[in-house]
């Protein structure tokens, strides 16, 4: 699976939708192989037409997440509303919660909540053991940090993803 950024522009211009499905259809991946990670606040500039496009890629087949929630500013009715597959539990309240009882308690909401409506939850900036076993034990699904790996630059990351054994970059 290939998780890809959206910004606010790219979001709300209009053409999210082509653009997204003209690359499919240029590299021939699956719909369902690209997670489109769009943040609350940038989903929130435009309501309106940031849900109709999200709800055509949606549609489509596109796989579809919220980066770095509880950062943002829209409601949880607008969560249930996108109908995304996933949460990313943003970093900021993953960094100190194992000493932070608050910010402990708001990542154990989070994934109670995302969990509640069959989304799958992801933690970001995970960087200690002791932050992934407090995750693991609250049944957080995944983790995503510096204590996973270290950001490559292209060329590495094609070389790593080759040395897995079922990796062919498309050309």
């Amino acid at each position: 699976q290939t998780a890809v950024n959206v910004s606010a522009v790219q979001l709300n211009r209009g053409r999210l939708v082509d653009s997204v499905k003209e690359a499919l259809e240029e590299t021939g991946v699956l719909p369902e192989r690209l997670e489109l990670e769009i943040t609350e606040s940038c989903v929130m500039i435009d309501r309106d037409q940031s849900f109709k496009s999200l709800a055509e890629l949606k549609a489509a087949g596109v796989r579809l997440s919220i980066d770095d929630f509880g950062t943002g500013y829209s409601s949880l009715a607008y969560l249930q509303q996108l109908e995304v597959h996933k949460l990313k539990v943003d970093m900021s309240f993953v960094r100190d919660m194992t000493i932070n009882h608050g910010n402990a308690s708001i990542v154990r909401a989070i994934i109670a909540l995302g969990h509640g409506l069959g989304l799958e939850i992801i933690a970001e900036g995970v960087e200690t053991p002791e932050q992934a076993r407090q995750l693991r034990a609250l049944g957080c699904d995944a983790i995503q940090g510096y204590l996973v790996g270290r950001p490559l630059p292209a060329d590495e990351t094609t070389r790593f993803l080759a040395s897995l054994g079922s990796f062919s970059p498309v050309q």
